[in-house]
C-alpha cells in the first residue's frame, strides 16, 4: 500500500468539519477516495483492511447505541 498511517491521520486531523461518523467508517471512506483517485489499488490487502474496518465500525456503532440507551435510562 502506498498510503502511510500518518498520511491517513493527517487527512483526518486536517478536516475541521469531521462529522459524526466513527473513525473506522471515516478511514474506510478515505481509503475509498484514494482508490477512486488511483492512489491505491483495490487489491487483497485493501479488501482485508476494509472488511476489518467494517467489522470494527459495526462494533463501534453497537457500543454507541448502548451508551445512548444507558444515558436515556439514567434520565
Amino acid at each position: 500500500m502506498t498510503v502511510t498511517r500518518l498520511q491517513i491521520f493527517g487527512l483526518l486531523t486536517d478536516n475541521p468539519f469531521m462529522n459524526t461518523k466513527s473513525l473506522p467508517a471515516h478511514l474506510q471512506q478515505v481509503l475509498e477516495q484514494h482508490v477512486a483517485q488511483s492512489q491505491l489499488t483495490h487489491d487483497d490487502e485493501l479488501r482485508e483492511i476494509i472488511a476489518k474496518l467494517n467489522s470494527l465500525n459495526s462494533k463501534v456503532e453497537l457500543l454507541k447505541h448502548k451508551i445512548l440507551e444507558n444515558r436515556q435510562n439514567k434520565q
